[in-house]
């Protein structure tokens, strides 16, 4: 079964959604909140209803995606990285540029950065995700360390 990794982080929180493809069932969801503050926690929902929550320090966006695939690999969500077919980032106010769902391409990070005047802190955490620290090939390597 293929799967697809939705995320949106903020400036103090990463929240995500996996969904299974093609039927879009969400296999799990939750988020870091409070990242690169004191009593910060993650959380993750299964479609069993579980939700597990646990206080943790989360200094940055790549420790909160370490937590996410640990989590996913934990309660056996994902058995293989290789399950994960994509990763889709949200990105707020892409003003006339993004009205519709894209894919990165290197003019569309240029659009991203032209945009990060209004969302400074924001887009600055899109941008980690998408220039390749949070590429299927960071998950793969994240996820081995696990």
């Amino acid at each position: 079964m293929k799967k697809v990794l939705a995320i949106n982080s903020g400036s103090s929180s990463f929240k995500y959604k996996l969904f299974s493809l093609p039927d879009e069932e969400v296999l799990a969801e939750g988020l870091a909140d409070r990242v690169g503050l004191d009593d910060s926690t993650f959380s993750i929902k299964l479609t069993d209803g579980d939700k597990h929550v646990e206080e943790v320090e989360i200094p940055d966006q790549e420790t909160a995606v370490k937590l996410l695939l640990k989590a996913l690999k934990k309660y056996n969500v994902i058995e293989d990285l290789n399950e994960i077919a994509g990763v889709g980032h949200r990105i707020v106010a892409g003003g006339e540029y993004f009205k519709d769902s894209a894919i990165i391409t290197k003019d569309n990070l240029q659009k991203i950065k032209e945009l990060t005047y209004r969302i400074a802190l924001i887009v600055k955490n899109r941008l980690f995700h998408l220039t390749n620290k949070v590429s299927r090939d960071k998950l793969i390597q994240l996820y081995n360390e696990c």
